[in-house]
């Protein structure tokens, strides 16, 4: 992100096959495909100060290849999945303070991409699916029942959640924040406070949803409540596909990004910037490169 002192390029893999419709950061290193060494990518968002990192560049500029390098580095490593590896030939290998975190963090990873619907029930199904299968994704490799307090304390609401068609809208939103609290909670049962492990948060394409909704919205319902008062505007637009929205991506994401005690980094993507004050207003921790 820094535009000074950067290192010269390294092109890791120079007589391999391109990665031509791969974004997948495992596969790009295991098949030895040819590709620009970024890694140092990581000590950035590492020792950045914003605690929420907001990443806006066109298509294809990979920052979805970006990401999964990310989750590949930062998440927490098991004997199934020791990702070390990946990294012993690229250039972060050689920062020693950065390879201290390598492995160490439980890491929610959401992509938007395909969040891509006509009307706002087909997109809300779609945004429910995505939550929770990366919900199941962590279930499957952590007894989370074990976590009492969190099951005291958000149990219904989890309960819900888990069984899928019996959660609500207020449920789904506050599911990310839920998750980060519960992963947090469970990774660090018997340290004190001052030492806990935070999760990080990767989002790719967070405003893909967002664009699609505001393309097959009827924008001709606020045009004509264009000239009514501003109580009666906000009722039509909160009523439209975009509205709708752009209330739960709030909700969604506004949660566990705000203020949150339960999250250590978020690395998001976008097309554009556009969205930022609806979805993230208030949040002062945000930084936009």
């Amino acid at each position: 992100m820094s535009t000074t002192n950067c290192p010269p390029v390294r092109i890791v893999n120079p007589q391999g096959l391109l990665p031509k419709g791969i974004s997948d950061f495992d596969k790009i290193v295991q098949q030895r495909r040819c590709f620009v060494d970024k890694s140092l990518f990581i000590r950035e968002v590492l020792y950045r100060d914003d605690d929420v990192i907001l990443i806006t560049r066109p298509r294809r500029f990979g920052k979805t290849t970006n990401q999964r390098m990310l989750q590949a580095f930062f998440e927490k490593s098991t004997v199934e999945t020791n990702t070390r590896q990946l990294f012993d030939d690229l250039l972060v290998s050689k920062q020693a303070d950065v390879m201290q975190h390598q492995g160490q963090y439980p890491v929610v990873s959401l992509t938007f991409k395909d969040i891509k619907a006509d009307c706002w029930n087909q997109a809300y199904d779609k945004l429910r699916e995505l939550v929770y299968e990366e919900i199941q994704r962590h279930a499957e490799a952590l007894d989370f029942q074990a976590v009492d307090l969190f099951a005291r304390a958000h149990g219904a609401c989890w309960s819900r959640i888990l069984q899928q068609q019996q959660a609500t809208l207020n449920d789904w939103e506050a599911a990310l924040k839920l998750l980060c609290k519960l992963l947090t909670l469970y990774h660090n049962q018997s340290k004190p406070r001052h030492e806990w492990v935070r999760p990080i948060v990767l989002l790719d394409e967070y405003d893909a949803p967002i664009h699609s909704a505001y393309a097959h919205s009827d924008k001709k319902l606020l045009v004509r409540a264009a000239g009514q008062s501003q109580d009666e505007w906000q009722q039509a637009f909160n009523g439209t596909y975009y509205g709708q929205m752009v209330s739960f991506m709030r909700g969604l994401l506004g949660g566990a990004l705000k203020d949150s005690d339960y999250l250590h980094k978020a690395v998001i993507t976008g097309i554009l910037r556009v969205a930022k004050e609806d979805i993230y207003s208030g949040v002062n921790n945000l930084g936009v490169y």
